[in-house]
Order: C-alpha cells, then sequence, then structure tokens
C-alpha cells in the first residue's frame, strides 16, 4: 500500500490566487535539488534562493530527475529514482480527489509542504489529509514558515475534526 497524502479542491482557482500560491511554492521548492535549465529564472529576478539546502532531488513526475513543472496551470513532481515514488500533481482546473503515495521518501517533505501552503492558499474549497494526520504534515509545515518567515498553525491547514 504506502504512505499517502490525499487532496482536493471543490472549484477552479482563479488564477491570481494560483500565482500568489505558484511563488510561495517555488521558493519552498528552490529549498530542494532542481534540475531547472540556467537560461530559465524559477523565480524571476531572485536566482539567489535557488540553493538546495535540503540535499533531496526533486525531478518530473515520472521520477526521471527531469525538469519539475510548476507551471500557471500545473505542479506536477516527484522524488528521483530509488527516491521517487508517486507523483504529487495539483492541476488549477482538476476538481477530482487525488492522492500522492510517497513511502515516506524524502521528497514527502516537498509534497507535505505544497499541501500546506495548498490549504493555506485556498482555504474552504481545498481538502487535506494524511495517512499520518495532522503530524503528517508537521515538517512541511515547519519548512514552510522557516523559508517564507510565515506562522502558519497546524490548526488552520488541519483542523482536527478532518482528523482520522
Amino acid at each position: 500500500m504506502g504512505y499517502t497524502h490525499y487532496y482536493s479542491h471543490t472549484k477552479v482557482i482563479e488564477q491570481d490566487k494560483w500565482d500568489n500560491f505558484l511563488t510561495e511554492v517555488k521558493k519552498v521548492a528552490c529549498r530542494f535539488k532542481l534540475k531547472i535549465p540556467q537560461s530559465v529564472q524559477f523565480i524571476k529576478g531572485d536566482d539567489s534562493i535557488i540553493h538546495g539546502d535540503q540535499g533531496i532531488e526533486i525531478g518530473d513526475g515520472g521520477g526521471d530527475g527531469n525538469i519539475p513543472e510548476f507551471t500557471n496551470s500545473l505542479i506536477c513532481f516527484n522524488g528521483v529514482g530509488e527516491d521517487s515514488h508517486e507523483t504529487l500533481y495539483i492541476k488549477i482546473d482538476d476538481v477530482r480527489s487525488q492522492f500522492c503515495k510517497t513511502a515516506r521518501k524524502p521528497y514527502d517533505l516537498l509534497c507535505t509542504a505544497t499541501l500546506v501552503l495548498y490549504k493555506h492558499h485556498f482555504g474552504d474549497i481545498v481538502s487535506i489529509g494524511s495517512d499520518g494526520g495532522a503530524e503528517g504534515f508537521q515538517e512541511g509545515l515547519d519548512l514552510v514558515n522557516e523559508t517564507l518567515k510565515l506562522d502558519i498553525t497546524m490548526d488552520s491547514i488541519y483542523p482536527s475534526s478532518e482528523e482520522d
């Protein structure tokens, strides 16, 4: 089976709200090892934050180590090689329930950080869950707060009424 995170949104996300979410996800993703072409600025005007200090490789959805997708309509990434499992896939207009089995592999940290921001930015239209309950999101929450200098609380993203 595997360790799994669950997520969904109930309506199409507005582009301006997506763009704000995407900017913050990219800033957190810069803490990981990403394959990014030198000719493309990942975050316009702020190349200094790309430092990969987490030491965890993030690649494309196939886990092949190709370029992950952080676009104006899609977030799609996985771990790399043996550290890959299933793809985290969030699309601006995809209102289906989704899940991502990470088997607690290292890229799980970026998955949970992304889902923390997903819930933080879109509130009531987003639902998140984890086989690990609220604890499953704690490291991702800590990374988001540290990286973005925020003070998001667990109760704001994972109310106790949502725990399994």
